[in-house]
């Protein structure tokens, strides 16, 4: 009866450790996939003066989204700077984000 009860709690902890394992390996590959298709897909330069319905302007919208859910997945106001810059956009002097946008 103590050994099935022993069982029991090691094969739960068993569960919950490839549950975690699993959901970083789901995170860590969402965010490879976010910064793959945002190096792939074409920039969209400053001012965006697309019209709402045109390929750019979805594309646009798309890498927007994406980033978006990404530095929100991630939670880490230290981290998500990089991570952005790992899309591919740039901070600083003659960017459309300025410096405050990554403090």
């Amino acid at each position: 009866m103590f050994s099935t009860i022993l069982n029991i709690e090691e094969r739960r902890e068993s569960h919950i450790a490839s549950y975690v394992c699993l959901t970083v390996c789901f995170e860590v590959l969402q965010l490879g996939g976010t910064i793959l298709l945002c190096r792939i897909f074409p920039k969209v330069k400053p001012p965006c003066t697309y019209s709402l319905l045109s390929l750019r302007a979805q594309i646009a919208a798309l890498k927007m989204s994406m980033v978006l859910q990404g530095s929100e997945m991630l939670a880490d106001a230290s981290i998500v700077p990089a991570f952005i810059r790992m899309c591919g956009a740039t901070f600083g002097h003659g960017c459309a984000m300025g410096l405050q946008a990554q403090v």
